[in-house]
């Protein structure tokens, strides 16, 4: 039962990722309270709704450093962040490198494979 309530609040994240998100709006979708949302969403997810929201964020990040010659500054605007010194720091503590690197490394893959 708690696995399906939480869908609607996972999937608001997943269309409004670029947005500011807070735990009384997920809740409202549902009419819980933040507190009940959260036990719920950590007991299900295995993780809390920020870093549930960080890891949406950070995917289409990934997706857009790779297929989108986008700046870092952009990105990090497009992907909800509002610093772009923020987001740079988030990225690296999650993937152990920076945008630019991360960027960087998957084009010489993806031409060490076209050459190789």
């Amino acid at each position: 039962m708690s696995k399906v309530r939480i869908q609607k609040p996972k999937q608001y994240i997943q269309n409004h990722y670029n947005e500011p998100i807070n735990n009384s709006k997920l809740a409202a979708i549902i009419h819980l309270t933040p507190n009940y949302l959260c036990t719920l969403f950590k007991k299900e997810e295995k993780m809390t709704v920020r870093a549930y929201i960080e890891k949406v964020r950070l995917e289409r990040a990934v997706f857009l450093l790779v297929t989108d010659d986008m700046s870092i500054s952009d990105i990090s605007t497009e992907v909800g962040y509002k610093q772009p010194s923020y987001f740079c720091r988030v990225f690296r503590d999650h993937y152990h490198e920076t945008p630019s690197e991360y960027r960087e490394n998957r084009k010489s893959i993806g031409r060490n494979r076209r050459n190789g």
